[in-house]
């Protein structure tokens, strides 16, 4: 006597491939997605870092009368100090896909906030690229996307 096996409760092999398949496109666009809110992210998150410390600047030199310079020791960070002989008062470093491309590697400002020269510096980030300027005698700069 022959027993008939029933294999009428599994999925076939074509059921599963067409819900891998439209599992896989869904995870696709939400990554797509994910991806490109963590590079605005990213990108707001160095503009603000950036104008905080310049704002740090500003309010240190008012309040001490004394000369600040921002020193870009890298493509991707710097440090603020008061001179070469005392420790820096902020070091920052950014992610390898951060770039400051500049002219002059310093930025000094003056007892009063303002910077000393006008300035630009081009920023890269993620392949977007901004420029920040400087303008003479302001205490503020701003960012162009390019």
């Amino acid at each position: 006597m022959r027993t008939k096996i029933n294999n009428s409760n599994g999925f076939t092999l074509v059921e599963q491939l067409i819900v891998l398949s439209v599992i896989l496109t869904i995870l696709f666009f939400s990554w797509h997605n994910f991806h490109s809110v963590n590079v605005n992210r990213t990108t707001q998150h160095v503009l603000n870092t950036f104008e905080q410390d310049i704002f740090y600047i500003q309010q240190h030199s008012l309040l001490h009368q004394r000369r600040l310079t921002l020193l870009f020791t890298s493509s991707n960070s710097y440090i603020i100090y008061r001179s070469s002989l005392e420790p820096p008062l902020v070091e920052r470093e950014f992610e390898d896909h951060v770039h400051f491309n500049f002219d002059t590697r310093r930025i000094s400002f003056n007892p009063r906030g303002t910077i000393n020269e006008p300035k630009t510096i081009n920023l890269s980030i993620n392949g977007q690229t901004y420029e920040i300027i400087f303008s003479f005698g302001k205490g503020r700069y701003y960012v162009i996307e390019t």
